[in-house]
């Protein structure tokens, strides 16, 4: 086995047993939110890794992963702005509003360089 396929294996069974301990305890809805951002960051490092041409590419390869994912949660939004399931009153959405503003605004600035 390599050194690869042993962290691998090691990460899949501490995520078993996480989500073995998870589904024991009543736990509050923030820290089940940690527990996801904790397991999305693994995934995002690994497929950045993995699509990497070597150790020096691995931070362009993750700013690329993250800008795929960022576009296709940016098109789902969209989709669900048109078809009405996401709007004013969707929890969350005036994060969202912010969210996107700063962002436009900091992409307008680059745009503009």
């Amino acid at each position: 086995m390599t050194s690869v396929d042993k962290v691998v294996e090691e990460l899949r069974q501490a995520l078993e047993q996480m989500e073995m301990k998870l589904s024991w305890e009543d736990l509050p809805v923030a820290a089940l939110e940690e527990f996801k951002d904790a397991v999305d960051s693994a995934r995002t490092s690994l497929q950045a890794f993995l699509d990497a041409d070597g150790p020096a590419d691995y931070h362009d390869s993750l700013n690329q992963v993250r800008l795929r994912r960022a576009a296709g949660v940016c098109q789902n939004v969209f989709a669900g702005l048109m078809n009405g399931t996401i709007g004013k009153s969707t929890e969350g959405f005036e994060r969202l509003a912010t969210t996107v503003k700063e962002t436009s605004e900091q992409m307008g600035k680059l745009l503009g360089q």
